[in-house]
């Protein structure tokens, strides 16, 4: 057969498995009646993955701001941290709408989020 036909097709990202679950879990912690998440699981889109509209406690949308989702890895547990890429923080730097870093800490069940866009 030809060198396509031989060839697995590609695969789900190593950690497509993890993200789903801290997607799944900040889903969960949200407080969904001021916080309103459009997060995109799976995804290839560059920098960000999703975003969520704040609401008044009125339900009334008062603002948007981008996310990006992570997996706080068992080694930064004690010290939670998270290295991002170059490529992400300059994406960060020259956004126009405030861009929001959360990394996920599955087995407590919490979240840790840090404003990542340029301060003037």
């Amino acid at each position: 057969m030809g060198k396509i036909l031989d060839t697995e097709p590609s695969g789900f990202a190593n950690n497509d498995d993890k993200d789903r679950e801290s997607i799944t879990t900040l889903n969960y912690i949200l407080d969904n009646k001021r916080a309103k998440p459009e997060i995109s699981v799976g995804d290839k889109f560059p920098n960000i993955d999703g975003r969520i509209t704040l609401a008044s406690s009125l339900s009334i949308p008062v603002g948007e701001i981008q996310i990006q989702v992570k997996t706080l890895k068992e080694k930064n547990a004690l010290t939670p941290k998270h290295q991002c890429k170059l490529g992400f923080l300059s994406y960060c730097h020259r956004s126009v709408q405030p861009v929001i870093l959360i990394v996920v800490d599955q087995k407590n069940c919490c979240a840790y989020w840090k404003h990542m866009t340029k301060r003037s």
